[in-house]
């Protein structure tokens, strides 16, 4: 038998035309099943079929047919621009390099960061920081003036006054009340408080600069020596011989440099003698004879006992309990 392979049916208007080839053995339009004319198709997987439902696919790695899933499936992606399956890097890139998410230390993923200073690490309490001068990393600072630099030798510093300069020659002071910068001194009663001008002694009053002579020989004066009579500065001569002074000879004595004579003698004075008294050096007079004295002459008066050729037995030592270390 010979058989006829429909090749074409072509139609125009009324007219269809049919060819046909004479002798064929439908081969030219068996479809993959060998049906002539059939509707069966091979799917990428190499299966013949009408069943467009069960064509193959391709698994997560791009694999026709594949079996990949799962964990495996997480690392894989499809890359719309290539139309490819690729992997995914670490930072989560379709076909990365992981160059998107690794550090300054190379670490992927890691925390470290380059500072201001171009230090890498993941210690954020080393970090470089400005100095004042805005320099990172820099070694200025600010002194206590407000001046940044780095140089120690020219560091300002506060005064207990709040005057700020490199100057400790001219830093506040405390005065005797203990005021920073304060204006109080010890003056010449040894108290502290402001310049005396006017002194008052035993109920008198004498001015510092215009008393000469005090002469209160043979009275009846008691109690202490007044401190304030360190004041007179401008004393000659201090007479108090044969009254009823106590207590000690008042160490401001020794402020009365200009003094030629001293004569305390016949009180009943105590203690010890004052070294101050040695500052006396104009004297020509010292008596200090019978009084209650005790202790050591102290160097500074034997010095001066010797260069004004004082009388030591008469003038200081009789009457008195002392030790005569001017010997």
């Amino acid at each position: 038998m010979i058989f006829t392979d429909l090749i074409m049916t072509c139609s125009a208007g009324d007219t269809t035309l049919i060819l046909m080839k004479y002798g064929g053995d439908n081969s030219i339009s068996a479809d993959c099943a060998g049906v002539a004319n059939g509707n069966n198709e091979i799917d990428n997987c190499g299966v013949c079929d009408n069943d467009a439902s069960n064509d193959c696919i391709t698994d997560c790695t791009g694999v026709w047919g594949g079996t990949a899933a799962g964990d495996v499936c997480d690392e894989f992606c499809y890359n719309l621009e290539s139309g490819e399956y690729l992997e995914l890097d670490e930072c989560n890139v379709c076909g990365g390099d992981n160059s998107i998410c690794t550090d300054c230390a190379g670490v992927v993923n890691g925390d470290a960061l380059v500072d201001n200073c171009g230090t890498c690490d993941s210690d954020g309490s080393n970090d470089c920081v400005q100095d004042c001068a805005g320099v990172w990393g820099g070694f200025s600072y600010l002194d206590e003036c407000g001046g940044c630099d780095a140089n120690v030798n020219n560091d300002g510093f506060m005064d207990d006054c709040g005057v700020c300069d490199i100057d400790i020659l001219n830093n506040c002071t405390q005065d005797c009340a203990g005021v920073w910068g304060g204006s109080s001194i010890v003056n010449c009663a040894g108290a502290c408080g402001n310049v005396i001008e006017v002194v008052e002694l035993w109920g008198e009053y004498y001015d510092i600069d215009t008393t000469y002579y005090i002469n209160f020989n043979i009275g009846d004066f008691t109690g202490l020596i007044p401190r304030e009579i360190g004041c007179l500065t401008n004393l000659i001569e201090l007479y108090l011989h044969a009254n009823y002074f106590t207590g000690e000879i008042p160490p401001e004595i020794g402020n009365l440099t200009n003094l030629t004579g001293l004569d305390l003698s016949s009180n009943q004075l105590t203690g010890e003698i004052p070294p101050e008294i040695g500052s006396l050096t104009n004297l020509t007079n010292l008596s200090l004879r019978n009084n209650q004295l005790t202790g050591e002459i102290p160097p500074e008066v034997c010095d001066l006992i010797e260069s004004n050729n004082l009388n030591l037995e008469w003038g200081i030592l009789e009457g008195n309990n002392l030790i005569n270390t001017c010997e």
